[in-house]
């Protein structure tokens, strides 16, 4: 629960300026547009830092790791409500977000390894719910703290709760050794395990390229008013919040399958969404279907990047994870932009659902590959592989 927190507060960090855009641009005397570019710093930040710093401390505690990036991002966010003029705030929000990318690259690996194998999954369920309830509750409350009693004041109590939260874990979690990482020689696991991420950044960058723009997808000719898109979207929430419980149940019985078959309803929602047309019951199931499938994504993909890397490659496999993350949502947001602006909304469902299915096929494609010659960690070894660390 503690490193739910975490996720908690380091995703409410991240998110928080998109709601006080106006009173920071009227504070530090720029543009609502260019305060925006404060979330964007902050992506590119994580994809560019948490592989490097992942390697820099990968023979460090974990658990020092862990306390040292909350405690980080914590004090950078107090920095952010202090920093007088913009480009200072640039600086503390990139500050911020390198503790962010450095907790995010081994949260989930902390998780995995604090339980027995069979509820790695569950674990990892826990521990991505702080995302969920960041943004139904925690980043709503903030926002409104921030308009009654200045921005400064929110991001300096979101700042402080993370600091406190990562003085917490101190106590609360075991030493974590991490396992010797042989000098001059690549891991067997870091292949396969670079590209399921790289593929799970595809599926990432599907439904990015359709939810960015799901107003206007949804509201299209013959569709619906706009007075029912915020109903749906909280429909989308609910069922996301019903692919999270579930997802732990379907990689215990799947755990090679599950990412396969999350991906491939992904698809198969995105382009019932696309053919749903003027059917509003139509357009509410494929906005179920939809739901499911992204809020049982990160569960699945994450619990599969553990199980194929080698417990040596672990910390850099969270890593990877989290640039694969970062980058899907960019390039998702970026490519359904340009298509949106050339064809209109109307066929980001339709190349989204194209992107998806690649992805399955290529995720179906490697699992056959290493079911023929047997796990890359395994094969180096001759030992089975443990999911967790």
């Amino acid at each position: 629960m503690a490193l739910t927190a975490g996720t908690l507060w380091t995703v409410t960090a991240e998110l928080l300026p998109a709601g006080l855009l106006l009173d920071i641009g009227s504070d530090t005397g720029v543009a609502a547009g260019t305060v925006g570019y404060l979330v964007t710093a902050w992506g590119l930040a994580i994809a560019i830092l948490s592989l490097p710093l992942a390697r820099l401390t990968r023979r460090v505690d974990r658990r020092t790791v862990l306390v040292a990036a909350l405690a980080g991002t914590g004090s950078a966010t107090v920095l952010t409500a202090l920093a007088p003029t913009y480009p200072l705030l640039v600086v503390a929000r990139t500050l911020a977000a390198a503790g962010h990318g450095l907790f995010w690259a081994l949260v989930v690996v902390a998780a995995g390894s604090l339980v027995e194998e069979r509820y790695v999954a569950r674990a990892v369920a826990v521990v991505v719910a702080g995302p969920t309830i960041a943004s139904v509750v925690v980043i709503p409350a903030a926002t409104a703290l921030g308009d009654a009693a200045g921005w400064r004041v929110a991001f300096a109590l979101v700042g402080l709760m993370t600091v406190v939260t990562g003085l917490l874990l101190g106590p609360l979690l075991p030493r974590m050794t991490p396992v010797p990482v042989p000098r001059g020689r690549r891991d067997p696991s870091a292949v396969a395990t670079v590209r399921v991420a790289a593929l799970g950044g595809v599926l990432l960058v599907a439904h990015f390229m359709a939810f960015t723009f799901v107003a206007p997808i949804l509201t299209g000719p013959g569709a619906l008013p706009r007075s029912l898109v915020s109903v749906v979207l909280l429909v989308f929430g609910g069922a996301g919040v019903v692919g999270l419980v579930g997802a732990p149940a379907l990689v215990r019985r799947h755990p090679s399958w599950a990412l396969p078959i999350t991906g491939m309803l992904l698809a198969l929602a995105l382009l019932a969404v696309g053919l749903a047309g003027g059917s509003r019951p139509a357009e509410l199931v494929a906005v179920v279907a939809w739901g499911i499938a992204i809020g049982a994504l990160p569960v699945v993909f994450q619990t599969r990047l553990l199980a194929l890397a080698s417990p040596a490659f672990r910390p850099t496999a969270g890593a990877v994870m989290v640039v694969a993350l970062n980058l899907g949502v960019a390039a998702g947001a970026a490519a359904g932009g340009v298509l949106d602006g050339r064809a209109g909304a109307g066929p980001l469902p339709f190349v989204g659902a194209a992107l998806a299915a690649a992805a399955v096929l290529g995720l179906v494609t490697l699992d056959r590959s290493d079911r023929a010659v047997g796990p890359p960690h395994e094969r180096a070894s001759g030992e089975p592989a443990r999911a967790t660390a």
